[in-house]
C-alpha cells in the first residue's frame, strides 16, 4: 500500500517481474501494456478497480494465481479463457453478475473464489474444469445451503437440496454439490464434522 494513482507504461518493461502486488493503491485503470508483463502471480484487491484489463489473456502463458478481491469489477473478461496455467482465480465481493463460458477454458483452475458477487448461475460447460478442487460461492444469489445446514448432515443437505435446487439445471446441481463436498471435506481436515460423501437423491 504506497497509495499509487497511476502506473508508468515503461512498468511493462519489468518483464522478468514474478508477482506484481498493488493491493490497497488508488488505481482505478492501468496502462493498455500491463499484461505484457511475464507475471506469475498477481494481486489488484482494493484497488476501486473497475474492470480486469480485457488483454488478461496476453499473459495466459504465465499467469498462475490473479486476486482482484474487494474492488467495483462487473464483468469477467472473455479473454479470462486464454490464461491456461491460471490454478488460482479470487474475484471477491465486486459486482460481478455473469461468469462467462470461457471461464471453462481455463483448463488447470484448481481453486476460485466468486464469493460475494451477483451471480445467479454457472456457465453449462463449468465443470469441464475437472481440475477444479474448491469453488467458493458464498453472498451470491445462487441456492447455496447456510453453514447450520451444512454442519447438521448429510440428511439435512438432502432434504434442503431437493426443496431448494431441483429446478437447477443439472449442471449447475453438480457444481453446487461439488461446493458442499468441499465445505465438508475442510471440516473433515480440521476435525470438527465428519462428512459422509453427498450425492442429491442417495438415500
Amino acid at each position: 500500500s504506497n497509495k499509487l494513482k497511476a502506473l508508468p507504461l515503461s512498468f511493462s518493461q519489468l518483464k522478468k517481474l514474478p508477482r506484481l502486488n498493488l493491493e490497497q493503491n488508488c488505481i482505478h485503470t492501468f496502462p493498455a501494456n500491463i499484461t505484457e508483463l511475464k507475471c506469475h502471480i498477481v494481486s489488484w484487491s482494493k484497488l476501486n478497480l473497475r474492470q480486469i484489463p480485457p488483454s488478461i489473456g496476453d499473459m495466459g502463458a504465465t499467469l498462475v494465481s490473479l486476486t482482484a478481491d474487494h474492488n467495483r469489477l462487473k464483468r469477467i473478461p472473455r479473454s479470462i479463457g486464454k490464461l491456461t496455467v491460471l490454478e488460482h482465480l479470487s474475484l471477491c465481493d465486486n459486482q460481478i453478475k455473469l461468469v462467462p463460458d470461457d471461464i471453462c477454458k481455463c483448463v488447470s483452475l484448481k481453486r476460485l473464489w466468486l464469493d460475494w458477487n451477483k451471480v445467479s448461475e454457472l456457465p453449462p460447460d463449468f465443470l469441464n474444469l475437472t481440475k477444479l478442487e474448491s469453488i467458493h460461492l458464498e453472498g451470491n444469489p445462487m441456492k447455496i445451503p447456510e453453514m447450520d445446514i451444512i454442519v447438521a448432515g448429510i440428511p439435512r443437505l438432502r432434504a434442503w437440496f431437493v426443496e431448494s435446487v431441483d429446478f437447477y439445471r443439472t449442471k449447475e446441481r453438480r457444481a453446487i454439490v461439488q461446493h458442499i463436498q468441499s465445505i465438508l471435506g475442510i471440516f473433515h481436515q480440521e476435525k470438527k464434522h465428519l462428512p459422509q460423501y453427498f450425492e442429491p437423491g442417495k438415500q
